[in-house]
């Protein structure tokens, strides 16, 4: 008989970002965190953010956000052209500055830096430092009924189209009105945002350098710039956002689970949950195969460990990833879901009526005076699952103990600590582990076996296959090691990794690769696998577990075929 792969595929931030489209309170204050930080505001001039700004503090604040900072301890005298701009004045510097950028033309005789800098000229001048071309005509027709000249559309247009200003009015752009700190603060803040300019007059390397803000950027782009911006669902581009970064890391047992996915994943691992009772299987091409659980809703329909996925309800899922497979096949108890597989070259179709499914990851009989008991996987109540199994089926009178665990996928290390201490000394290695190399020194570590040995020097048989992994292999290969099991079977899947699980305040998850481990002897198991001490074949022409057979026999001390 056939055993195929059961990998349970557990579907379900680092940081989080919000912004919005629209210019409010959170978002002034957003601003005015950034230039406190940057050094650009203090906390003491907060109280003065709903008054108008005066030209010179404008240009201040604009120049130091693209990175120009003067130092005032030092003395210097900055000639300007404009007769109102003393060369010794604290705002001569930023003035001279955007002077040299270009931002004025050589008739302007006066700055007047006192006055309060009206909106038109705080966007032009502000566009045109950050690199943005200001056409000098602008052939679009614009609903505000306050724009009077071509260059006042022009600077708007500009500002519309790059996501830099909205008008609070429907009909009003209102070019002339003087701004307060707060909108100052709004508005150069935005270019932190919003993205590469028109030319490359000013490089922002502020942006460049800071992926976090490049981020940002990228985001408020998006949100402003996108002409279909209303139909984003933002949660939904974030979660994909975080998980593309985790992808990129390049090791398929570190992931990234929305919410969703990691309340799958719990309820895996609790053992209960509603849906049709498999587990999936991603092959190497791609394609899904399903292995039901025993007495689950999808055994008792008919489906059989490794049928592969190709219809649901009559459509076409063959393409889909297995986080994207999930949601289509779990459901309510009770509704029902029509399955079309692929078995052995043929289409078929299930109809299967889904169910609460309580997965009991340990089960045992007694069989021809052997214990024999199956795991499934590791879960979280597997450890007092397999002592009260002991408990009631275990006594000195079997002659020994047979191990099942063909197709489990692993799961949590201490549960398979827990039950190894019943067959090794204590005081004895049972798992190293071994971090980063820049973690060496002060991070790898040793399990070792405590006070719990039910099972010392009994006569047991593991059996596993090709795709027994993880902590199932940690079992087979520590009790190798000990000789206090014997293997029987295929080379175990390979895989000696451990991962941890994180948890976020939303529900979502990220499990990360933390270290390679070894067994209880330091016995290299990630990309090997653990060698059976006998190579017996399962063969799929017969009905006969030959595997089981084989064990059975070396445990009542028959010849092995």
């Amino acid at each position: 008989m056939k055993h195929f792969f059961q990998k349970i595929v557990f579907f379900i931030l680092l940081l989080s970002f919000v912004f919005t489209s629209e210019v409010h309170a959170d978002f002034y204050m957003q601003g005015r965190i950034y230039f406190e930080q940057q050094g650009i505001l203090t906390q003491a001039t907060r109280s003065f953010d709903d008054t108008y700004i005066t030209k010179a503090a404008f240009f201040k604040i604009m120049m130091e956000n693209t990175g120009f900072h003067h130092d005032s301890t030092k003395a210097g005298i900055y000639p300007v052209r404009m007769k109102d701009v003393p060369p010794g004045s604290w705002f001569a510097p930023y003035v001279q500055k955007a002077y040299n950028f270009g931002l004025f033309q050589n008739k302007e005789v006066y700055f007047y830096p006192g006055e309060p800098i009206e909106r038109i000229d705080a966007l032009k001048y502000a566009m045109i430092l950050e690199g943005y071309t200001i056409p000098k005509f602008s052939e679009r027709t614009l609903p505000y009924l306050d724009l009077k000249n071509a260059e006042e559309k022009a600077i708007a247009t500009k500002a519309l189209d790059s996501g830099i200003y909205k008008p609070k009015l429907q009909n009003f752009f209102k070019p002339h009105e003087s701004i307060t700190r707060k909108e100052a603060i709004e508005l150069l803040y935005t270019f932190r945002l919003i993205g590469d300019s028109d030319t490359e007059l000013y490089q922002n390397t502020m942006i460049q350098s800071d992926k976090d803000l490049i981020f940002k950027n990228v985001q408020q782009n998006i949100k402003n710039v996108y002409y279909k911006s209303d139909d984003i669902n933002d949660d939904e581009l974030m979660q994909a956002a975080i998980k593309g970064y985790v992808d990129a890391v390049g090791n398929k047992y570190t992931v990234y689970w929305t919410p969703k996915e990691n309340k799958e994943f719990q309820e895996g691992m609790s053992g209960e949950f509603e849906g049709i009772g498999a587990y999936l299987n991603t092959n190497d091409d791609g394609s899904i195969a399903l292995t039901p659980l025993p007495s689950s809703p999808a055994e008792k329909a008919g489906v059989q460990a490794g049928d592969i996925v190709k219809k649901v309800n009559g459509e076409d899922v063959s393409f889909l990833d297995s986080d994207r497979l999930i949601p289509i096949i779990k459901g309510p108890s009770g509704t029902k879901v029509t399955i079309t597989f692929d078995r052995d070259g043929k289409e078929i179709d299930i109809v299967i009526t889904r169910g609460v499914v309580t997965i009991s990851s340990v089960e045992a009989k007694v069989e021809d005076n052997i214990l024999l008991i199956s795991i499934y996987q590791f879960g979280e109540r597997s450890a007092i699952e397999f002592s009260d199994v002991l408990e009631k089926n275990y006594s000195k009178e079997l002659n020994g103990i047979i191990i099942d665990l063909r197709n489990n996928p692993g799961g949590s290390l201490h549960v398979v600590e827990n039950i190894m201490t019943n067959f090794i000394e204590e005081g004895e290695p049972t798992i190293y582990f071994y971090y980063a190399p820049s973690q060496s020194n002060s991070r790898n570590s040793v399990t070792k076996s405590i006070k719990n040995q039910k099972l010392l020097g009994v006569k047991t048989a593991i059996l596993q296959n090709k795709y027994s992994a993880s902590a199932s292999e940690i079992l087979a290969g520590t009790l190798k090691d000990y000789e206090a099991a014997t293997i029987f079977g295929e080379t175990s899947f390979g895989k000696g990794t451990m991962q941890s699980v994180f948890e976020y305040v939303d529900g979502s998850a990220i499990k990360i690769t933390r270290a390679e481990w070894k067994t209880g002897k330091n016995t290299t198991v990630e990309g090997i696998g653990v060698i059976p001490n006998f190579l017996v074949e399962d063969k799929e022409s017969t009905t006969e577990d030959e595997v089981m057979e084989a064990a059975k026999k070396w445990i009542n001390r028959k010849v092995l075929p």
